[in-house]
């Protein structure tokens, strides 16, 4: 029998395949916190909240709502599919922090970016 995340990508609708696997693991990661994720999980779940947000928001959207407390598995996720220019895009974005080092908490980093 197939697993659920196996049906939603069997649907042939990437983008519902996408969504049907990422709104899940944000409404998990509200439940019961980022620590019951799979490393996998967190990845898929960093580039999926990178990819909504900038979206909608760009970069400054991402930054600045909880999507940007995956920036961190953002990379991984991107670098373990080998979305090179991608990466390097986040890399420049993430260039306005001190070092490159995107702050943990949604309140530090929209603090930096408003004294920006």
């Amino acid at each position: 029998m197939p697993s659920k995340a196996e049906d939603i990508i069997t649907k042939n609708d990437e983008y519902g395949a996408y969504t049907g696997l990422g709104l899940p693991l944000i409404l998990r990661t509200l439940r019961e916190g980022v620590a019951t994720l799979s490393e996998p999980e967190r990845c898929f779940l960093g580039v999926y909240q990178l990819h909504t947000n900038v979206n909608n928001g760009g970069f400054y959207g991402f930054f600045t709502n909880t999507s940007g407390d995956f920036a961190a598995a953002a990379f991984a996720g991107l670098q373990a599919v080998g979305a090179s220019q991608i990466h390097g895009l986040l890399t420049r974005a993430c260039s306005v922090f001190p070092g490159g080092a995107v702050p943990p908490t949604q309140g530090e980093r929209e603090v930096f970016l408003q004294d920006s």
